[in-house]
């Protein structure tokens, strides 16, 4: 014997497979775009701190300051040097958005 068609039964358990099918593909939707823009956060981190080392290598002062990234997020910067006899020696730059860090150090040989 043939049915032709499908019972209520099946169309809603086929209605509720469909409904976890998108839940789940919406939770990795959003997971995606976190991660996404942390990567881009980070890397706006790590530009900002290697222009402050960039900076304090050529010989400005070291930059202490807050930019706003793309979306307008801040990011903090805090760059330092030491030298001796008039000689940079070790720089080091942070740069914080949020809870996260970013920091950069290199020493220079002599």
């Amino acid at each position: 014997m043939t049915r032709d068609g499908f019972s209520t039964a099946e169309a809603m358990v086929a209605a509720a497979l469909a409904g976890i099918a998108m839940a789940g593909l919406a939770s990795a939707a959003a997971l995606a775009t976190d991660s996404l823009r942390l990567a881009r956060d980070t890397a706006t981190a790590v530009a900002l701190a290697t222009d402050g080392l960039e900076r304090v290598r050529i010989g400005e002062p070291p930059p202490v300051d807050v930019t706003a990234g793309t979306d307008g997020r801040p990011f903090t910067r805090a760059c330092d040097a030491d030298g001796g006899r008039g000689r940079l020696v070790h720089a080091r730059c942070a740069v914080t958005w949020g809870v996260h860090r970013v920091a950069l150090d290199t020493e220079v040989p002599s």
